[in-house]
């Protein structure tokens, strides 16, 4: 039978592996979301690549701008909740198998961050870029 101890330690360990957890369904919406508007983009673009007019090419190439931000945007988010993933292995190989892991603990978060950050940052470009496109189409 475990010591109060040893619960005591597992006990801690899942509590600080809840908050990566829930960046994980965060991560897992805002890969929803990109996927989402990835789709939308390769249908706009094959109906754009069937109308064959002068403007199609121009709008064919602001397309394919948009859809590799928003590509480079799910890879960070992937990337991000992969991190995650490993910060939270880490959290529990800490105490039971390895040590002290804090430096790779918060190192991995950091990167996690960063990632989220970049596809963040991606989403929003794509997002004025959209903007942008529409109010040429309909506003000129």
């Amino acid at each position: 039978m475990p010591d109060a101890n040893e619960v005591f330690n597992i006990a801690e360990e899942i509590r600080l592996a809840v908050a990566p957890v829930f960046l994980l369904t965060a991560l897992a919406a805002l890969s929803t979301l990109l996927s989402q508007r990835l789709a939308r983009l390769l249908d706009r673009a094959r109906a754009t690549a069937e109308a064959d007019e002068a403007a199609g090419k121009a709008r064919r190439i602001g397309l394919r701008r948009r859809m590799r931000m928003i590509q480079w945007s799910v890879r960070c988010s992937i990337s991000a909740a992969v991190l995650t993933c490993f910060v939270v292995i880490a959290i529990f190989a800490t105490d039971t198998l390895l040590g002290d892991l804090a430096v790779v603990i918060s190192t991995l978060f950091i990167g996690a961050m960063l990632l989220v950050v970049a596809s963040l940052v991606l989403l929003m470009l794509d997002i004025g870029s959209s903007v942008s496109s529409t109010e040429e189409e309909f506003w000129d």
